[in-house]
């Protein structure tokens, strides 16, 4: 019985031995030669290839039909080297994908390994025509913008670009104080799936539409702007810098800072503002909460536009305040 033992172990340790070395054999397709005898199965190197993603897989370099599906998913999640750019091409040495897989265990022990000397590995790529940039423009840059009406007239991309396959993403900017009503120049960012590929410089011309305010007649400085004044009107701008006025509130309480002449489109920068109430104005101060309205007089000690906080004193007590500008002879006194 002792004697049986040490022989049924020893005949379970060489059938697990023998079964670990028929997985090892089948892990490629094997062949058999002539009178049964088995050859080593073989991996072969590509000569020529062309990947698509930014890096090259192991997978990409073998003739993966050989290899049985759950090796060749293996390999295709191994990084060999970056690719090269779009459009362009590299050389690996065949030395290179060798150590490599002798890193993993997978030597000419074992495999019939035919690699070439020199792997040659191109990129695939699309080409960026000038109205894809366009496209992108329209789409990315011009609804950002704050104006109602805005066209791209020009854009001019000096040649082709070559961008990998896969998913184009763009990007717009500008730098600041840019007059867009002028011609000027666009950065626009070229990543495909994530991965930067190209920074423009565009030169760019954009047409730029709004309904602005115009002056009927001219308008002297210092003088306030009756609604009969001016007159509404679509125009194409000719500046972003000098914004125009879009809407009547914004001339209230502002003048003319110098001379308007007729048929000007009035911008914010040709107006100033003046006070409604001026340091020292007798005005009318008004004392409100839910139950009751009282008035008195009162003296501004500052000056104020619609909707200011400023000092005013109260003639009657003699005490200082703080009071809301209502018009241009009445202030709230604040809570």
């Amino acid at each position: 019985m002792k004697r049986f033992m040490p022989n049924c172990f020893h005949s379970q340790v060489l059938r697990s031995l023998l079964l670990a070395q028929a997985l090892v054999a089948v892990v490629l397709h094997s062949e058999v030669g002539f009178g049964g005898n088995a050859v080593q199965p073989k991996i072969l190197g590509r000569a020529d290839l062309v990947v698509r993603g930014r890096v090259i897989y192991l997978g990409d370099l073998l003739q993966t039909e050989l290899l049985k599906p759950e090796i060749k998913e293996q390999f295709n999640s191994i990084t060999v080297s970056p690719a090269p750019p779009a459009g362009k091409s590299k050389t690996l040495p065949g030395i290179d994908v060798i150590q490599k897989l002798e890193s993993l265990g997978i030597t000419t022990r074992d495999y019939s390994i035919q690699m070439p000397e020199d792997i040659k590995v191109s990129r695939s790529s699309r080409t960026l025509r000038t109205d894809d940039l366009e496209n992108a423009v329209a789409r990315e840059f011009l609804p950002k913008l704050p104006w109602r009406e805005v066209r791209l007239e020009n854009l001019e991309v000096p040649e082709a670009l070559q961008v990998p396959q896969g998913e184009n993403q763009f990007s717009c900017e500008y730098s600041p104080h840019t007059d867009l009503a002028r011609p000027f120049y666009l950065a626009v960012t070229v990543s495909v799936d994530g991965e930067l590929i190209k920074r423009l410089f565009l030169r760019t011309t954009l047409s730029i539409e709004e309904t602005v305010a115009i002056a009927t007649r001219e308008l002297p400085p210092g003088q306030s702007i009756e609604p009969e004044e001016i007159r509404w009107e679509k125009r194409r701008l000719s500046s972003t810098l000098h914004l125009p006025i879009l809407e009547m509130g914004f001339l209230e309480g502002k003048k003319p800072r110098t001379t308007i002449p007729a048929g000007e489109v009035l911008t914010e920068d040709l107006l100033i503002k003046v006070p409604l109430i001026k340091r020292g104005d007798t005005i009318t101060l008004v004392f409100q909460d839910e139950r009751i309205r009282v008035k008195t007089q009162g003296k501004s000690l500052a000056s104020g536009m619609r909707g200011d906080q400023i000092q005013v004193m109260n003639l009657d007590s003699k005490k200082v305040l703080r009071a809301e500008v209502l018009d241009k002879n009445t202030a709230q006194v604040s809570f």
